[in-house]
């Protein structure tokens, strides 16, 4: 039976007398034993202990002395303090005459946000509901963050810790497993409000030991984290990248990492070319609600008028608007290159989601790029949002997209402006482009039937009008197998073309209403042929295709068609929409490949890959364009390879050469070839005699001295003019909280308006704080 005691009662049995109350404990327990001579009470089983202030000692063992007015629990026990703090322990000693509860053993509180504290000792003081501790002292709160101490005060009533020696493990803004993002400081203040340190560091980077510093920290003589305005404020804070200072901030502050969005200053940019000279980007985010925000950053130039640059977007419940504008009041100084009057560009994105359902699909989008002059892009190094210096052609269009099962309609309007040409030739409309595509027949016994049509109005070279209505039925019968093994297939393309033309210069007829119609049929056969050898498959596949197409063709001769293997078996060759090549033709050719084979005797990875092909025409037909040989009764040879050494070097091979074999009219070959911790990638072009005139060679060494450094260089060269584009030399280095790289560049340009530039610059990215980029040094 549990047995209730109060004081009044305990003061009878140990034969004292004592009318004050207030300071005495209330005790429950289920057993109880009375010492006379040591005037102490034993007891055991289910014990609470409850002070006048409410705190309350839950134990299966404690000693109550009524003399030192102690209680103190051996083993397990635990106490729920006035304030709510949940205390869990052992050897607990509850001291009601000094106001303290104390123990010298391990324990672990829990206070009313659930974040667990653990301690070596304790000592509480009742009176001002403070815990006092030293030694190992850790604390992980409810996100998983840990905080370690070597001396801490616990103010219950204030909910406030202040501790030294801090160290503070942000488990909840890792970006990847190899970050470890921590404060060091001499002490630490905190609170409901916030967090306050004193002499304080934070970095994001792994922890390297304590004999070796991070790449990079943030070192501030005070550092305060308010939580309601969820930012860190920095005071006389200072950058450091392997312990060399390199940026000093009076003040400093920075969203926390609650936030995603906040408005504020983004770190500057250091910038130099040779046509507006240095200056410095300042970028300012204005994070105007929860689906809009703005960039807005000005680049004050030490020479010329500043350029102001801005950044919108806008997410919309099923669209998204992006704006990227830009304004120069002109050059101070005008010359040849730098012409008068003011620069500027805005470019636009907007996309909406009409429909959007498993079998239906509906959006439009509008793309609008307008700039005042031809270099201002280049001159200006534009890099923003959807501005790039590497436009060379602007385009504005509006277009409607739908698809519902085998039915795809798209409808554009477009105006186009080719940069790299003077006068209004530049400009080239297309009021409309609508392309219709619908499966009208799939039968077991016929095959199958697409309708690809096509409306096109176009406008060009300040006079050409071109107007087309194209219709495309194309063909495939089901395929069939022979009983000599043969894979047989017809091939059939149905082409009908009305058109319009005005001032085509000899390309089109220039009269109303042409109608033309055109056709092919074909016949494909192949077969596959394979054996397995020494863990090797061999698979050898001839192709033969026979075509013909009556009736006669616009003349292409002047065009730049190109035959290659991969469109050698295709009905129509071209990419001309209203032209298939006519005549009779055969294109004969063979594909072989040299594959591994698995333990399971499964189709591995390729190690080998051959294929060429040639067409044979009945007749010469010079409407055919030149370049595609085809225009003769025997083509070029046409081929590609492959080659794969192992898994760290391939060949790949594409070639045209002349019917007799004897000469080559274009290579492009590529190689890859890692060698140890080298990378190298070459590629290499060379077109000659009715293909063209082009010799253009390209490389790239890559060289990972470790896993964190790199050396690149890069260039392109044009060995017609025995003179190189570019060169590029870098060098990254990058772990797993900073990215450094150092860029030479020399540039080559080929036009009045901007000149060859040879230019070094630096950059370092400290994540996930940003990027600090030096400016380009250099002529």
């Amino acid at each position: 039976m549990k047995i209730k005691i109060f004081l009044l009662l305990l003061v009878f049995f140990l034969g004292f007398k004592n009318s004050a109350y207030s300071d005495e404990f209330i005790i429950t327990s289920s057993i109880i034993k009375a010492d006379k001579k040591t005037g102490t009470v034993t007891l055991e089983e289910k014990v609470k202990v409850v002070d006048q202030k409410n705190n309350q000692l839950f134990t299966d063992y404690a000693k109550y002395n009524k003399k030192q007015n102690t209680v103190f629990a051996k083993g397990e026990s635990n106490i729920i303090t006035s304030e709510g703090y949940k205390i869990y322990g052992s050897n607990i000693l509850f001291d009601n005459k000094q106001k303290k509860i104390s123990s010298n053993t391990k324990t672990q509180i829990i206070d009313k946000s659930g974040n667990k504290i653990f301690l070596e000792m304790f000592d509480y003081s009742i009176e001002k509901n403070i815990f006092f501790s030293k030694g190992n002292i850790k604390i992980i709160d409810i996100n998983s963050n840990n905080y370690n101490f070597s001396e801490i005060y616990i103010d219950e009533r204030a909910e406030k810790i202040i501790g030294s020696d801090v160290k503070f493990f942000l488990e909840d803004i890792k970006l990847n497993e190899n970050n470890e993002p921590r404060f060091f400081a001499n002490s630490a203040s905190i609170s409901k409000s916030g967090t306050t340190m004193n002499k304080g560091i934070f970095t994001f980077c792994k922890n390297r030991g304590a004999d070796k510093c991070p790449p990079w920290l943030l070192q501030s003589n005070k550092i305060k984290h308010d939580l309601a305005k969820k930012t860190i404020y920095y005071e006389n804070a200072v950058i450091k990248i392997y312990d060399f200072p390199i940026f000093y901030f009076p003040k400093f502050s920075h969203p926390d990492p609650s936030v995603k969005r906040r408005s504020g200053f983004l770190p500057p940019t250091l910038t130099s070319n040779s046509i507006v000279g240095s200056g410095i980007a300042q970028p300012y985010f204005w994070a105007i609600s929860g689906d809009k925000d703005l960039t807005f950053t000005p680049k004050i130039h030490n020479n010329e008028n500043p350029l102001m640059l801005a950044e919108y977007r806008h997410a919309f419940e099923k669209s998204l608007l992006l704006v990227d504008a830009g304004y120069n009041n002109g050059y101070k100084n005008t010359s040849v290159k730098k012409t008068s009057g003011s620069k500027s560009h805005f470019f636009s994105q907007f996309s909406m989601d009409l429909l959007n359902s498993e079998d239906e699909f509906s959006s439009l989008n509008l793309n609008i790029q307008q700039v005042s002059g031809n270099k201002y892009l280049k001159q200006f190094d534009i890099n923003s949002i959807l501005a790039s210096e590497s436009v060379d052609v602007l385009e504005n269009n509006l277009t409607y997209d739908y698809e519902k099962g085998d039915l795809s309609f798209v409808a554009e309007i477009s105006a186009f402006e080719n940069l790299s040409v003077n006068g209004n030739d530049k400009f080239e409309y297309q009021l409309p482009f609508i392309t219709l595509e619908k499966n009208i027949l799939s039968s077991q016994n016929y095959g199958f039937i697409d309708l690809s049509s096509n409306v096109q109005v176009k406008n060009s070279l300040t006079d050409r009008h071109e107007k087309f209505l194209i219709n495309d039925f194309n063909w495939v019968s089901n395929k069939w197998i022979s009983e000599i093994g043969l894979e047989n297939q017809f091939k059939g393309i149905l082409k009908t073309v009305n058109y319009h033309t005005k001032n085509s210069k000899g390309k089109f007829k220039d009269k109303e209403d042409v109608f033309e119609t055109s056709g092919a049929i074909g016949f494909l056969t192949k077969t596959s042929l394979y054996k397995n050898k020494d863990n090797k498959h061999h698979l050898l596949t001839p192709k033969f295709l026979t075509r013909y197409a009556p009736g006669h063709m616009r003349n292409l001769s002047g065009g730049e068609g190109r035959l290659k293997y991969n469109n050698l078996f295709n009905m129509s060759k071209f990419n001309e929409i209203d032209v298939l090549e006519k005549g009779l033709s055969s294109s004969y050719g063979f594909e072989y490949k040299l594959n591994s084979l698995t333990d399971k005797q499964e189709v591995g990875d390729n190690i080998f890959s051959f294929s060429a092909g040639q067409v044979f025409s009945s007749k010469k037909e010079s409407d055919i364009p030149k370049t595609s040989s085809m225009n003769k009764n025997f083509s070029d040879v046409v081929g590609q390879t492959s080659l794969n050494f192992n898994k760290d070097s391939k060949l790949t091979y594409q070639f045209a050469v002349d019917k007799k074999l004897k000469e080559f009219n274009s290579n492009e070959i590529g190689i890859v070839h890692i060698y140890g911790k080298t990378k190298f990638n070459i590629n290499y072009l060379e077109n000659r005699n009715h293909i063209g005139d082009k010799h253009i060679a390209d490389a790239s060494i890559d060289y990972n001295v470790n896993s964190s450094n790199q050396i690149s260089f890069t260039t392109t060269r044009n060995l017609l003019r025995n003179s190189s584009d570019y060169y590029n030399l870098s060098y990254n280095y990058i772990n797993d909280c900073l990215k450094a790289g150092l860029v030479y560049r020399r540039q080559f340009y080929n036009d009045a308006d901007t000149e060859a530039e040879n230019s070094l610059m630096f950059k370092i990215t400290l994540i996930p704080l940003g990027d600090i980029n030096s400016m380009k040094m250099g002529q």
